[in-house]
């Protein structure tokens, strides 16, 4: 027996399918319109602030440190040029004061 299915019935689904897929490009189109209008005003959404923590390195991590040119270690830190010699040793000698007399107590 043959098929009495018409040519018309079987591009309806075609034309119905095209039709979405025009409608979900557009969506998208507004979308990344909105998007790029959202970031270059500077608003922002909890996405922002959750890719901010998972992807780019916070400057208060240590990681984050050694990119910083003006970063030194604790160690490296020149401390005679920051305070000068003779601030340096009382501050020393503060602490050793502060804690001699806290082991006392």
């Amino acid at each position: 027996m043959a098929s009495t299915h018409s040519t018309t019935s079987s591009s309806q689904p075609n034309a119905a399918n095209a039709l979405i897929q025009i409608i979900s490009g557009i969506f998208a189109l507004i979308l990344a319109i909105f998007h790029t209008i959202r970031k270059a005003l500077g608003f922002r959404n909890a996405q922002d602030d959750i890719d901010d923590f998972m992807y780019k390195p916070s400057p208060n991590f240590a990681s984050a440190a050694p990119a910083d040119p003006n970063y030194q270690t604790l160690a490296a830190l020149d401390n005679e040029n920051v305070f000068g010699r003779d601030r340096l040793q009382e501050a020393m000698k503060r602490r050793k004061q502060e804690t001699t007399k806290a082991g006392r107590t």
